[in-house]
């Protein structure tokens, strides 16, 4: 019982809890805290280099012309990937084929509509 009251009143004092002396209890500095090992007696890591330098270190955004071209390229790709699974919707094969790639690839999503229009007419 007298452990458990001991308990409850170091809930409420944490100078209990740091096990300080009743005359220092408003100086925390002044507390025997767990000794904090100096940077400079750290056991040191070795590294090698990176393979990769440091290209990502110093990365700079691009400038909006060419992330406006990057887009203009994108959305070229993706038309020209919607052209190809529209031109294949005479042959069953060739369409499932077409939509399995396209998942695998993991850029299905942006082919829904057209998913849905073909497997409609299979």
């Amino acid at each position: 019982m007298l452990l458990l009251e001991e308990y409850k009143k170091s809930l409420w004092n944490p100078m209990v809890l740091f096990h300080c002396p009743k005359e220092v209890a408003t100086q925390v500095s002044a507390c025997p805290l767990v000794q904090i090992p100096k940077p400079e007696n750290r056991p040191r890591a070795k590294f090698h280099p990176s393979i990769w330098g440091d290209q990502f270190i110093t990365y700079t955004p691009e400038d909006e012309v060419t992330r406006a071209c990057k887009e203009k390229q994108l959305e070229d790709l993706k038309e020209e990937v919607r052209r190809d699974l529209m031109a294949a919707a005479g042959n069953p094969s060739q369409v499932l084929n077409f939509i399995d790639a396209v998942q695998r690839l993991g850029v299905a999503y942006h082919f829904e509509r057209e998913r849905r229009i073909i497997t409609t007419y299979l």
